[in-house]
């Protein structure tokens, strides 16, 4: 999953909130701008942790399933040629 842009959207997001409340309540510029860098530095901080915890979720996910290889898929059949292929090996000797 892709989640390079987590930090970006949860920070947009929340500064577009942000934005909005300030000019409804018709705050002054500085006060605006205050609570807008607040808000951007303060959900940036939040959307960096959740990415990071979404990546090491899925990465840990990925680690526990096994992953078949095409020997494997090759070999998985019923087993009873590689047995006699043994046995023939074996009896050669």
């Amino acid at each position: 999953m892709k989640t390079k842009t987590v930090p970006l959207l949860i920070t947009l997001s929340a500064a577009s909130v942000s934005c909005a409340i300030s000019l409804i309540q018709q705050t002054d510029f500085r006060t605006f701008v205050g609570r807008l860098f607040l808000t951007v530095l303060i959900f940036f901080v939040i959307g960096y942790i959740a990415k990071a915890i979404l990546d090491r979720v899925f990465t840990d996910k990925g680690k526990n399933e096994p992953v078949n290889s095409e020997k494997e898929a090759a070999s998985s059949g019923d087993g009873e040629e590689d047995d006699e292929k043994e046995k023939a090996g074996s009896d050669e000797s």
